[in-house]
C-alpha cells in the first residue's frame, strides 16, 4: 500500500506500509516447515528547495520473524546545475536478515561412495543471528550523450556490520559447520552504465563494476567477492509482440576459504538468451530462456566443504498481465 500528495508547494509526502509472509518446508530445515512474517512501513518528503536543487529524506520501519524489528533512515541531495547534467549524493541504511538456509539449516554430509554411510559434517543454522547493517555513501551522475546515449556513473563507499559467513565451529570428526555473525567489512567502488538506443526495436546496454570488499581489521579481501564484473546486453524488439534478448556476463576470480586453505575460483563468461512473444494485446507472453548457454558446467562459489558448479538450463515460461 502506498499514498502520496502535496504538502504546499515544495514538498511531496510519500507514505506507506507492506505485509508479506512466506513459508518454507524442506527435509534441510529443523524445524522442517519454518515461516517469516514481514511488516514494515515507510514515510517520505522531497523538499524542492530551488528549480534545480532538491532535498529528500525518508525513514522505515520492518519487522521480521528472524530478528525484529529495525529503523531504516536515508537522506538525499538531487542537484541539476545544467541541463541534462544530474547530480546525486545520498546516504541510507539497509539491513539484511537472515535466511531460512542461515537461521534453520540442518544436514549430515556424508562420505563419498562407497562409504555414504560414514558422517563428514554436520551443517546447522543459527537461529541466534543478528541482522547485517550497511551504511552506505553514494555519489551519482547522469547525463545523455550525442542525444542519444544514456550515461549513469555511480561512486559507493558502503560500511557493512555483523556480516554472516560460513564458520566451522568444531574441527574433531565428524566437523560442525554453522553460520555467525563473523565480522565487518568496508565495499568501495564504481560502477558504470551505458544505454544506447540504435533504432526503434534494437537497443544495446553494458555496465562494468569495480569493487573492492576488504575486512575492517586487516586490509584483505572478503571471501569470495570479485575485483570486476561487466554485463553487455542486445535486445530487439519488434511491433507485433516478438522479442529476443542477448546478454554476455562477465566475472573476475574469487578465493573463498575453504577446510585447508584457500579455493580458487577462477573468472568466467556466460551467455544468456531469452526469446518472446506477446500476444492476445500483451496480456500473455511465452517465453524460452537460456542461462549459461556457453558452458556446459562451470564452478561460481565455494565454501567449506565444496565448490558449487553451475549447470546450462533452458525452461519455458508463461506470463499473464492482469
Amino acid at each position: 500500500m502506498q499514498h502520496s500528495f502535496a504538502l504546499g508547494k515544495r514538498n511531496h509526502i510519500v507514505w506507506g506500509g507492506n505485509y508479506r509472509t512466506t513459508e518454507a518446508d524442506s527435509n534441510y530445515l529443523n524445524p522442517e516447515t519454518d515461516h517469516d512474517d514481514i511488516l514494515g512501513f515507510f514515510l517520505q518528503d522531497e523538499l524542492k528547495v530551488l528549480d534545480n536543487l532538491s532535498l529528500v529524506a525518508g525513514i522505515k520501519y520492518e519487522k521480521n520473524s528472524f530478528t525484529g524489528g529495525d529503523w531504516s533512515p536515508r537522506g538525499c541531495i538531487l542537484f541539476s546545475p545544467w541541463t541534462n547534467h544530474h547530480f546525486r549524493f545520498s546516504v541510507s541504511r539497509a539491513l539484511r536478515t537472515p535466511s531460512y538456509v542461515e537461521d534453520s539449516f540442518y544436514t549430515v554430509s556424508t562420505m563419498p561412495p562407497p562409504l555414504t554411510a560414514i558422517p563428514m559434517a554436520l551443517v546447522v543454522g543459527n537461529e541466534h543471528l543478528d541482522p547485517e547493517r550497511m551504511t552506505a555513501f553514494e555519489l551519482g551522475y547522469r547525463t545523455t550523450l550525442f542525444k542519444k546515449i544514456g550515461l549513469n556513473i555511480e561512486l559507493y563507499y558502503n560500511e557493512i556490520d555483523n556480516v554472516i559467513e560460513n564458520v566451522i565451529l568444531r574441527q574433531t570428526w565428524p566437523i560442525l559447520i554453522s553460520w555467525e555473525n563473523g565480522y565487518n567489512a568496508t565495499a568501495k567502488g564504481i560502477e558504470i552504465e551505458a544505454d544506447f538506443p540504435i533504432t526503434p526495436w534494437w537497443r544495446l546496454k553494458a555496465n562494468y563494476t569495480f569493487q573492492e570488499v576488504e575486512y575492517k581489521r586487516v586490509n584483505e579481501d572478503v571471501s569470495g567477492t570479485p575485483k570486476h564484473k561487466f554485463n553487455i546486453g542486445s535486445s530487439f524488439t519488434f511491433k507485433n509482440g516478438f522479442s529476443l534478448d542477448l546478454w554476455v556476463h562477465f566475472v573476475d576470480e574469487t578465493k573463498w576459504r575453504g577446510l585447508v586453505g584457500d579455493v580458487k575460483v577462477d573468472d568466467y563468461l556466460r551467455f544468456d538468451m531469452k526469446i518472446s512473444q506477446k500476444l492476445f494485446n500483451d496480456k500473455v507472453e511465452l517465453s524460452l530462456v537460456g542461462q549459461n548457454l556457453s558452458d556446459k558446467l562451470h564452478p561460481e562459489t565455494s565454501d567449506a566443504t565444496a565448490t558449487y558448479e553451475i549447470d546450462r538450463l533452458v525452461y519455458g515460461q508463461i506470463t499473464l498481465n492482469f
